[in-house]
């Protein structure tokens, strides 16, 4: 059932209560005035007629009474009879001859009480005519003894049909007011149930995802903050919508953009012959600032990088594609790591803001001779494993990206030393050593160089120290990228 079916039913039957109860409310009243005045004209009459009577009881005139009678009952309508009654109760003045010297034809009922001032008033029948006896004593002028009585017999039909047609009139100004306040309910409840059925029809449109509907606000009442509610939740939704399908053309933006970038990176280790390496990279975001390479040399050595862009996201992202390109560019024709690095300076140093820089090691090694030269930019420490012992090969240059060509090449310069079979170089990026657990504790360079001294193959050396530092992290979010990269004299 439509709201407006129902609170239109609910309305009318209200109406028609309210009708009802007010149409009985004022049949009662007319009921009650026309009786009471009644009453009081049947008193009047009364009184008329014991007023003259006294006399003509006490001369035993009965012409007079009878006369009397007869002219009370023809002149006043609805009096089923006048009556003058003597000490004895007999009638002794009556319209009608056959009603004398006999007692009155009213059989008397209850008595009514407070009716009128002077009359007593009984309810009964005169045959079979329900009537009611207004009755006063006849006194002589200044006497105390009652003479006889004076009655009117008033037929309460004469009530009845006043009353009838009053309920006649009554019934059909009730039914003007009804079939009047059903075309007004009507319109009325249209007219209120109108934004209701706008609101209704606009939370389909925004059920099946048409955020662009509003309502309009008619009213300052609670139906028009009603619609401005519904119209601000559609912009809220339409806004939400709007940040739904931005957030996921950036998501897939940087999905693309993750896969580009895992493309830039080694998946797996160039096999060379006389050298093991591994290497592994955890990005802390969708978009890494670490990255690491093996670029062949166009003497025959190898060159292994690994680097750190400063901040995290897309800004990181692009600078280690560029330095890769550099790199990629620089390094195969050139057998120093100092130059190169050089070279890459005087090339990033232009295109970098103030705030971003990378550290970085490269390493050049040649797998015949095992020589091996190295540079390492602002970096963390590389850790040379060698005869049992770690040595640790601290910066050797500035970041790239923070010092003009001029002044970064009168502050670099390289380390060179010679593998034995056995030795290894380990690399790493900050992400490592700065893993923090729960409780804000950093895993740190000891927990690194005593997993890192167990030995082993590259593989193991860095599977095991992926493990303990996962293992460190206990579930804390990660920060930072996790790189690292391992070289070993197999």
């Amino acid at each position: 059932m439509s709201i407006l079916a129902k609170y239109s039913l609910w309305l009318l039957g209200i109406l028609f209560l309210a009708a009802g109860c007010i149409t009985g409310a004022a049949l009662w009243y007319q009921r009650s005035s026309l009786t009471h005045e009644a009453m009081l004209r049947g008193e009047s009459v009364a009184l008329n007629l014991a007023a003259p009577a006294a006399d003509a009881l006490v001369g035993h005139d009965n012409l007079s009474l009878i006369n009397l009678a007869a002219s009370a009952t023809h002149n006043n309508k609805g009096l089923v009879y006048a009556a003058i009654l003597d000490q004895a109760g007999q009638v002794v003045g009556h319209a009608d001859p056959a009603a004398l010297l006999k007692p009155l034809d009213f059989k008397a009922g209850a008595t009514l009480l407070g009716m009128t001032s002077k009359a007593t008033v009984k309810e009964g029948f005169s045959g079979n005519e329900p009537v009611w006896d207004i009755s006063i004593p006849v006194l002589l002028n200044g006497g105390k003894t009652p003479l006889g009585s004076a009655h009117v017999g008033l037929a309460q039909s004469v009530v009845a049909g006043a009353i009838q047609q009053s309920m006649q009139g009554l019934v059909l100004i009730s039914v003007g007011i009804m079939v009047l306040g059903v075309g007004l309910t009507f319109l009325s409840l249209t007219f209120l149930v109108k934004p209701l059925r706008e609101l209704s029809l606009a939370s389909k449109a925004v059920g099946k995802g048409d955020f662009s509907v509003t309502v309009k606000v008619r009213s300052g009442d609670e139906m028009g903050s009603l619609a401005r509610n519904f119209n601000a939740m559609v912009t809220g939704l339409r806004d939400a919508e709007s940040a739904k399908i931005e957030q996921g053309r950036i998501e897939g933006e940087l999905s693309l953009a993750r896969a580009i970038q895992a493309d830039l990176l080694l998946s797996d280790p160039p096999l060379i012959t006389g050298l093991d390496i591994a290497f592994a990279c955890q990005s802390a975001k969708e978009l890494g600032g670490d990255f690491y390479d093996v670029i062949p040399l166009a003497d025959g050595s190898w060159g292994f990088l690994i680097a750190d862009v400063s901040g995290k996201g897309v800004p990181a992202a692009l600078h280690m594609a560029n330095l890769r390109n550099l790199f990629r560019i620089f390094a195969p024709p050139l057998a120093s790591p100092l130059d190169t690095l050089k070279k890459v300076n005087a090339m990033a140093y232009a295109d970098m803001k103030a705030d971003s820089f990378v550290t970085l090691i490269y390493i050049v090694l040649d797998p015949r001779s095992l020589n091996v030269r190295l540079v390492n930019a602002g970096h963390d420490p590389a850790y040379w494993m060698h005869e049992g012992k770690i040595e640790t090969l601290d910066s050797t240059a500035p970041p790239v990206g923070l010092a003009p060509p001029d002044s970064y090449d009168d502050d670099a310069h390289e380390l060179a030393f010679k593998f034995t079979k056995g030795d290894a170089l380990f690399t790493f990026t900050d992400g490592v050593t700065e893993a923090m657990n729960p409780k804000g504790e950093q895993f740190s360079l000891e927990r690194l160089q005593a997993s890192i001294m167990q030995g082993g193959r590259s593989e193991e050396a860095v599977a095991r120290l992926l493990a303990a530092v996962k293992a460190h992290a206990a579930g804390a979010e990660q920060s930072d990228d996790i790189t690292m990269l391992t070289v070993k004299a197999a």
